[in-house]
């Protein structure tokens, strides 16, 4: 086999507009056969615009996490964050509440002081003016 001398092996497919193709291993023409075969026992694969997805930070975290083989940790990982961003949540909901019956409190002492003054409509009314 000629392939065997050779330190790198480049595989090339073109596919055209009509759906027909075209293949090559080194510069040598082969069957679309032989191409799928020999491409199942390489480890790296490329596409035309495959080194793009190295930018992304996904794409970055899950080679490294493949390299690592640390699934368990990261779904360990994974399951605390939920964890902690639901009891986040909780806590905003809670202060939120906290918020509204500060509210209410405060309402309810200027209620009772207005309560206490025992002000007439017209009064009432001259406050009003006097506000705006």
């Amino acid at each position: 086999n000629e392939l065997d001398d050779e330190a790198q092996c480049q595989l090339r497919r073109i596919i055209r507009a009509d759906g027909g193709s075209r293949a090559w291993i080194n510069g040598r023409p082969v069957t679309s056969s032989q191409l799928a075969e020999l491409a199942s026992r390489l480890v790296e694969i490329h596409g035309q615009h495959e080194h793009q997805a190295l930018m992304a930070r996904h794409s970055q975290l899950a080679l490294l996490d493949a390299y690592a083989r640390n699934s368990a940790q990261r779904e360990q990982v994974r399951q605390a964050s939920q964890r902690w961003q639901a009891l986040l949540d909780e806590r905003d909901a809670l202060s939120a509440q906290g918020d509204v019956s500060d509210r209410i409190g405060f309402l309810e002492h200027q209620l009772a002081e207005l309560e206490r003054e025992d002000l007439d409509p017209a009064a009432i009314a001259a406050l009003d003016v006097n506000m705006t």
